[in-house]
């Protein structure tokens, strides 16, 4: 009998552990403030780079949108390189229509724009956890000032088409109207354990 109940308790705490997530020796609650924790450093993490992003290049389109082009051409990666040490996550943006091949993102990144369709108006922001990994990711939507390097090749300035010409030859960032779905913003965070 005793034996039995041992049996069956053991049964019982498995299943608890596989219908929770819990990993070895980390109760319930601690996972869930673990992975809370991380999805708000994703979060965080990916608006911090939209919000640097977007200020930088408004603050170098006073200055016209070919400086606004070169800003982005010298300074977007090493942006994206500091808020992913300040807050300890991999973190970037992405299109599946890139100009900088250095921001293909990852598969799931890709995957989910792929499934937003080119409108930004249903696309929502999303944090989830995979794995031991937490994911946010967030549209960027095409705004007035971003036609300026992103709309048709005929609305494009000649200034600004030098600059993306010399810096990005593989260039297929463009054709974009107002209210597209552009790429997004992602960031990942693993879990820590308790």
């Amino acid at each position: 009998m005793r034996v039995q109940v041992i049996v069956a308790l053991c049964a019982v705490i498995t299943v608890i552990t596989v219908i929770t997530g819990c990993t070895e020796g980390e109760p319930p609650a601690a996972r869930g403030e673990a992975e809370a924790e991380a999805e708000a450093t994703a979060r965080a993490a990916a608006q911090a780079l939209g919000r640097r992003l977007k200020t930088r290049l408004l603050r170098a389109m006073q200055d016209g949108p070919a400086e606004a082009a070169t800003v982005c051409a010298n300074e977007a990666q090493e942006l994206t390189r500091v808020v992913a040490q300040e807050h300890g996550a991999r973190v970037g943006r992405t299109s599946v229509k890139l100009r900088q091949p250095d921001n293909d993102g990852p598969d799931w990144a890709t995957a989910w724009l792929r499934d937003q369709g080119t409108r930004a108006e249903g696309a929502r922001p999303r944090t989830f956890i995979e794995g031991s990994t937490a994911r946010f990711i967030a549209p960027i939507a095409v705004e007035g000032p971003c036609l300026n390097c992103h709309g048709s090749t005929e609305s494009i300035s000649p200034e600004v088409q030098a600059v993306l010409n010399a810096r990005y030859p593989t260039d297929r960032a463009t054709g974009y109207a107002l209210g597209d779905l552009r790429g997004a913003l992602w960031a990942e965070v693993d879990l820590q354990p308790r």
